[in-house]
């Protein structure tokens, strides 16, 4: 079966459309905070609140931390 000109085309353009969000998709850029917080003594602070503010746009996002005083704060939007 011969496929016509109009049906290769669309075909062509479905595939890079999909193949370009499939790749848009991998490009996204975000941060991700990890630390843990401790006194001047150097003790852990456990159950202690953390808040990464980006001083660009004002957006926060925050965490708690663990038993250890590890947090971990993922999918940051990056800026200063």
């Amino acid at each position: 079966m011969q496929r016509s000109a109009p049906a290769l085309y669309l075909s062509a353009v479905l595939f890079l459309l999909i193949a370009f969000t499939a790749f848009s998709a991998a490009q996204t850029v975000t941060a991700t905070l990890n630390g843990r917080v401790t006194d001047a003594t150097g003790a852990v602070l456990p159950s202690s609140t953390v808040t990464a503010v980006n001083d660009a746009t004002g957006i926060s996002r925050g965490g708690t931390t663990d038993a250890s005083g590890d947090y971990h704060i993922s999918l940051l939007p990056v800026g200063n």
